[in-house]
């Protein structure tokens, strides 16, 4: 509700309004009466007149400007949802999919934190909360994923000079992710099945990144603050069924197993 600020904003343009239009309808109308009753027009009946047909022509050019402003803004608010539902899907079914051919645990747990690292960054990186103070706006997120062990120390330090405005920093956390899968792929699946289980998570992954950026370039060029609300709003993830959390694993012991 905080966006909330209509009515506080414009009640006393509308109170000057109401009053400034009650005083000229009483100037008005006298003067309209009278050359309906065969008087001489004046020189403020034709300004009353001249002024009516020029309010006529700005309501109808004001209504296709406000027309083309709302269809706007509600097209670019309903992209952002549909980006926002692709970098969702597509994480949803590659963990799907990891699931069905990534039998060791560990590396399956691994794939998951990298894969929910990628989207924990595309979250921040549009919530306007986390933004509002782009300097230290990396660092904070940066901690929070460190507290909730979806980062290591060493990739901490690997994404602390990126920034949240751009894409840098998921194309960083999706190119973990490859690797790692490509390790996992090398170890549980068949040889005959790497080029299409690598294929669908590839155009997965590609789907994913080009979303977010997406999401990114229309905040970054918005048309108001109310699109920039809505998109914020509607790119909440909904809770989930909870599950083990996923802890990271240093990159020796990975490497070891």
């Amino acid at each position: 509700m905080r966006h909330v600020k209509v009515l506080p904003d414009v009640w006393r343009m509308c109170a000057f309004t109401v009053c400034l239009s009650f005083l000229l309808c009483h100037i008005y109308n006298p003067i309209r009466r009278a050359v309906r009753d065969g008087q001489k027009k004046t020189l403020i009946y034709y300004l009353f007149q001249d002024c009516d047909s020029f309010f006529n022509m700005c309501t109808s050019f004001v209504t296709f400007i406000l027309s083309f402003f709302n269809a706007t803004v509600f097209t670019r608010w309903w992209k952002l949802r549909e980006l926002c539902g692709t970098v969702n899907g597509k994480t949803v079914d590659t963990t799907v999919m990891l699931s069905a051919y990534i039998k060791r645990r560990e590396d399956y747990e691994e794939l998951l934190r990298l894969l929910w690292l990628a989207h924990a960054l595309h979250v921040t990186s549009i919530d306007p909360l986390v933004t509002s103070d782009p300097e230290h706006a990396m660092e904070r997120v940066l901690r929070g994923l460190r507290e909730d062990g979806l980062i290591a120390a060493e990739e901490c330090e690997a994404l602390r000079p990126t920034t949240l405005a751009t894409s840098t920093p998921l194309s960083i956390a999706y190119g973990w992710f490859t690797c790692r899968l490509r390790t996992a792929m090398l170890r549980d699946v068949p040889p005959s099945l790497h080029s299409g289980l690598l294929q669908i998570v590839q155009a997965n992954i590609s789907a994913m990144r080009g979303a977010a950026s997406d999401v990114l370039m229309y905040l970054g060029t918005p048309v108001c603050a109310a699109s920039r609300a809505l998109a914020a709003a509607s790119s909440r993830p909904r809770p989930q069924p909870s599950s083990p959390p996923l802890r990271c694993r240093s990159r020796t012991r990975s490497s070891s197993s």
